[in-house]
């Protein structure tokens, strides 16, 4: 059983790409568990006291006041309040078209899906207002993914700070990784990437392939049409606007550069998708 403290709300209508299904603030009762089972959107801990354990596939992780915790949409999850001192925490349900870009700069990896906040007032704060805002009117969901945004910027202004005292810079990569996640449907190029990083183009270049086997280029390649995946599964507009939505001004190249990643160009992944 639980005492929830704070009702989930019904989901506003969709706003900026991204949706946020329900939140809340929760005090679990002792050994209080949910799972193991998946959700179908990211699903985002706060804790604010106590302690408890979440199991993300096979690994399992010991939860206190102040850290957070990510599950990803499809991973298998289990989370279990401590017996003897159970723990009390917000959450936040989220989905849309740009949720896996948002979660991308996060400081959660497979990994090390858990972040300790040394400073949890602001975040706090700003998920308390989140709550607070959330509803069903036409409204409540720009309202909502705005302020959920603002919670994510606090939470990221918090660890630059942290490395800026710690005389560590930002990492490089990361940085380049944001922001093709923010920028994929402008014009950009690698030169564009290398400035934002702060790098030259053959170090980005390096960064890229000991990361991920390719290059800036194909990595921004394929986020664009991750992207415009979503769009085919998920709206109705014209392949001529997805493409443009995505940042290609020309839609027979968007196509060929589609056709190419995924096997089949964009015309028949939306038959395929329909079939039964």
């Amino acid at each position: 059983m639980k005492e929830p403290l704070m009702s989930a709300i019904p989901p506003a209508p969709h706003a900026a790409g991204l949706d946020i299904h329900h939140c809340g603030l929760e005090q679990c009762l002792a050994g209080h568990s949910w799972g193991p089972g998946i959700r179908d959107h990211f699903l985002l801990h706060f804790v604010l006291s106590g302690a408890g354990y979440v199991t993300l596939d096979d690994a399992e992780y010991a939860i206190a006041g102040g850290d957070l915790f990510l599950a990803h949409p499809g991973r298998r999850v289990r989370h279990t309040a401590h017996q003897d001192d159970p723990w009390a925490y917000y959450w936040v349900a989220f989905s849309g078209a740009q949720a896996g870009g948002l979660a991308g700069c996060l400081p959660f990896t497979p990994d090390t899906p858990v972040y300790h906040t040394a400073h949890p007032g602001p975040l706090r704060d700003a998920l308390q207002a989140l709550c607070d805002g959330h509803g069903t009117r036409a409204h409540h969901g720009a309202r909502s993914a705005g302020l959920f945004c603002l919670f994510v910027a606090l939470l990221l202004e918090e660890i630059a700070i942290a490395e800026k005292d710690a005389g560590q810079p930002e990492p490089y990569l990361e940085k380049a990784v944001r922001f093709i996640h923010f920028n994929y449907a402008r014009d950009i190029t690698v030169d564009d990437i290398a400035k934002a990083a702060g790098l030259s183009r053959s170090h980005l270049y390096r960064l890229f392939m000991t990361a991920f086997g390719y290059p800036p280029i194909t990595y921004l390649t394929n986020w664009r049409v991750q992207k415009a995946c979503q769009l085919i599964e998920s709206t109705s507009l014209s392949m001529s606007e997805i493409a443009c939505s995505v940042g290609f001004s020309d839609q027979f190249y968007f196509s060929r550069v589609f056709k190419k990643a995924v096997g089949m160009p964009p015309s028949r992944y939306l038959q395929a998708r329909g079939e039964p």
